[in-house]
């Protein structure tokens, strides 16, 4: 259960933050340069200019893997330009695409006056469908390997892609996110779609166990389901059965993190589903801690599990994945 405003005297402050926050509590960026291998690109939905970022390092011919790549709720295309795809995507010939939420959000699913009012009306399932499709119609993408991943707003916005457009995905990785509450019933995936999330127990942005999402704001910003039902809806779509095997990562720090890594196989065809579960860490994404400021705003983030590479573990389970 999140705390209450009372337990949080700086709400004024914290309210300020909160999009540094969601945006995975790494430190926003000037504009990002355009370099070599680097496209940036519009288009219009529903009335909207939208902005993209194709980076393709190699520049070699294609089509290649595409990687969808997306912010948290208030971050931008910059913030996640610092998790670290870009070498990998350098070293494994991928095409990586940055798409900017209207608003600096996403419409993942959730009710709320926060989304509502930062995203209005536009259909991200739709955009990010185009950028699929625009990138196949060039050449550069790959149809049988796309895939989307994002953290917090866009971890559940990839969750919400799993849901609704599974026919077009090779896999999906949510971080530090779980499933929204309106889409816990409405999440009927064309087809199974490999799945991994990265969840922390003490996260109090995205509550482990359900509930509003950073609710202490007194914002409405819609609310998610717990783990577990997150887990049955997705293991009942992918028809999974039986426990999954379980492996405990090494734990090199002394932080209060451990790590557990559970493996459903024995799931339909392409239905895998992979959890790292982060037990003791907060709101943030893994391998990229921030240095501690001191301040109040520290101690509602929690601890960032520094465990393993998100990025590169992400990329681990997406590798293997195809579609026919």
């Amino acid at each position: 259960m999140l705390g209450s405003t009372a337990r949080w005297p700086l709400a004024g402050v914290v309210r300020v933050a909160v999009a540094a926050l969601s945006g995975l509590l790494l430190p926003l960026l000037a504009a990002t340069t355009v370099q070599a291998g680097e496209d940036v690109r519009t288009m219009t939905r529903d009335g909207v200019e939208r902005r993209f970022i194709v980076v393709d390092p190699s520049e070699a011919p294609g089509p290649k893997p595409l990687v969808i790549v997306l912010h948290g709720g208030g971050g931008n295309v910059d913030v996640m330009r610092r998790v670290g795809f870009e070498p990998i995507a350098q070293a494994d010939n991928l095409l990586v695409v940055y798409p900017q939420g209207q608003g600096n959000g996403w419409r993942d699913g959730r009710g709320g006056k926060v989304l509502s009012d930062r995203s209005g009306e536009v259909d991200d399932v739709a955009f990010l469908t185009a950028i699929m499709d625009t990138l196949i119609a060039e050449g550069r993408a790959d149809p049988k390997r796309i895939y989307v991943l994002g953290a917090s707003n866009g971890g559940m916005m990839s969750l919400r892609m799993a849901c609704d457009r599974a026919e077009r995905l090779a896999g999906i990785v949510a971080i530090i996110a779980l499933l929204p509450e309106d889409m816990e019933a409405a999440c009927k995936p064309a087809e199974p779609v490999p799945m991994m999330l990265m969840v922390g127990t003490a996260d109090r942005f995205v509550p482990f166990a359900g509930g509003p999402v950073a609710g202490f704001l007194n914002d409405e910003r819609g609310g998610v389901v717990s783990y577990e039902r997150t887990i049955a809806v997705l293991l009942a779509a992918n028809d999974c059965v039986g426990e999954p095997a379980t492996t405990a990562l090494p734990d090199p720090f002394d932080d209060g993190v451990r790590t557990s890594r559970l493996d459903w196989k024995a799931c339909a065809p392409r239905g895998q589903i992979t959890v790292l579960r982060m037990e003791g860490a907060g709101h943030g994404w893994p391998g990229k801690p921030r240095p501690s400021t001191g301040r109040p705003i520290e101690a509602m983030r929690g601890t960032v599990s520094r465990d393993f590479d998100g990025a590169q573990v992400a990329w681990d389970f997406l590798r293997g994945q195809s579609r026919p």
